[in-house]
């Protein structure tokens, strides 16, 4: 197994995808709940379910942001990566 810190960093950003999916699914199972137990449906879903979609946008920011870190965290150690 290649133990290279840059190849671990990134593994970080492998479970972007699940941690979105699991986001979205959590606010539409917490809707339907919310619309069975106040009988408001559609709207409890809609919301719990847009507040899921939000959810997964912060994730996606969040990673973004520690990407964006790390590149100049690499790029302050290795100045070949500079740009001219």
């Amino acid at each position: 197994m290649n133990q290279d810190p840059k190849y671990l960093s990134y593994l970080k950003f492998s479970s972007l995808g699940l941690e979105m999916g699991l986001a979205i699914f959590a606010g539409v199972w917490i809707g339907q709940l919310f619309d069975q137990h106040f009988h408001t449906a559609p709207w409890g879903q809609m919301f719990w379910a847009l507040a899921g979609i939000g959810a997964a946008f912060k994730a996606i920011w969040r990673s973004l942001k520690n990407l964006q870190k790390m590149n100049q965290e690499n790029q302050k150690n290795d100045p070949s990566q500079r740009p001219d």
